[in-house]
């Protein structure tokens, strides 16, 4: 199924729609990432109140269900449930590895303090029912 909108030209421009309760967060990988701090700050700088990292880090908080290490950035009782992928293969060591010894950092948490580095995947999926928490998962979902 396509969708498609108009570019400033008039021509139609197609995009990929899945047309399945929750979209595409219902088939793809689901990959959890908050995005940088500083991209944040640099929204309230250009006029957006509110929008800057200290503000809208409580509610990345509050959301998620972090299944990893507790930290002061990491919510455990909400609605999204995060944890790093369970595949370990040696291929993501390799890689990480690889990462280090080109001069860069490892990265525990790149939705903690730091963002940068080589890091492991987290997603919003769980290992146990419901597996995927696609976009209409955790608004229609119970909070326990």
């Amino acid at each position: 199924m396509h969708s498609g909108f108009r570019q400033n030209d008039g021509k139609r421009c197609g995009r990929a729609a899945c047309p399945i309760l929750g979209g595409s967060s219902s088939i793809n990988g689901q990959v959890y990432c908050r995005g940088h701090h500083r991209d944040y700050d640099e929204w309230r700088q250009l006029g957006n109140e509110g929008w800057d990292w200290e503000s809208v880090k409580p509610y990345f908080v509050k959301a998620e269900r972090w299944n990893g290490r507790k930290g002061e950035l990491r919510g455990t009782g909400g609605p999204l449930r995060t944890a790093f992928g369970r595949y370990k293969m040696e291929l993501f060591d390799a890689f990480v590895a690889a990462g280090q010894q080109a001069g860069y950092p490892y990265n525990a948490d790149y939705n903690g303090k730091e963002q940068e580095g080589f890091v492991y995947t987290q997603y919003t999926h769980t290992h146990h029912f419901p597996m995927r928490c696609s976009r209409p998962a955790p608004i229609s979902l119970p909070i326990s």
